[in-house]
């Protein structure tokens, strides 16, 4: 499993090395990388989803990476380059001296989550979180979102079923939240009802005349 930190290690010696062979290099970071780099959303991945040019040059330098540190070898891979949207966006993460990282979008992150939704993987929390992000509540909202990257036809089967899924979802966790604050807030309102009365019946009556000690001058 690779950390936040480990990644970032990672990609500074990737620049390095570019940096002494005189080249310069991008990386497209994707799926948990992305969480972890861009929204510190993930403590690990297993791997960087990502796409990456020069190809050789870093596919080499990534090699002797997993060497010197007892990674896999494909620890950084470009798989993922097949499954990225034609109209996606990016953000800057990182500018070194000879490196571009950068992440798709939120909203071209999430557009992948939800098309490859994957109940045994981070994939569900991972869109739960750009939900929230980008403050998407709605079935309207979220397919306004989906139809920039995914084609209507893919929308209409199993994609869309899983933006549903992922919706209620997180609809049914924001109830869940909602009637907690709910239940903690009445119960914060009845402990203060219960310490002012407490303080009210300590305090003498107007009524009550207070006897005065006769040595008292």
């Amino acid at each position: 499993m690779l950390s936040k930190h480990d990644i970032e290690q990672y990609l500074q010696e990737i620049n390095r090395q570019l940096e002494q062979s005189g080249e310069t290099g991008r990386i497209l970071l994707t799926g948990g990388a992305a969480m972890a780099l861009l929204f510190d959303a993930r403590d690990f991945t297993r791997d960087v989803d990502a796409v990456f040019n020069p190809k050789e040059d870093i596919r080499s330098i990534a090699a002797s990476i997993a060497a010197e540190n007892d990674l896999p070898s494909n620890w950084i891979n470009s798989s993922v380059e097949i499954f990225i949207p034609d109209a996606h966006e990016t953000v800057i993460v990182s500018q070194y001296s000879s490196l571009l990282v950068e992440s798709v979008s939120p909203e071209t992150l999430l557009a992948m989550k939800i098309a490859a939704l994957r109940f045994d993987s981070k994939d569900l929390d991972d869109a739960l979180f750009l939900l929230n992000h980008l403050e998407i509540s709605t079935a309207n909202d979220l397919f306004a979102i989906l139809e920039q990257y995914i084609h209507p036809r893919e929308l209409s089967g199993v994609i869309g079923h899983n933006a549903q899924v992922v919706l209620l979802e997180y609809q049914a966790r924001n109830k869940g939240d909602q009637q907690k604050d709910l239940t903690s807030l009445e119960q914060k309102e009845r402990e203060l009802t219960k310490t002012q009365e407490a303080l009210n019946n300590q305090q003498p009556s107007r009524n009550n005349k207070v006897e005065r000690d006769p040595h008292t001058k």
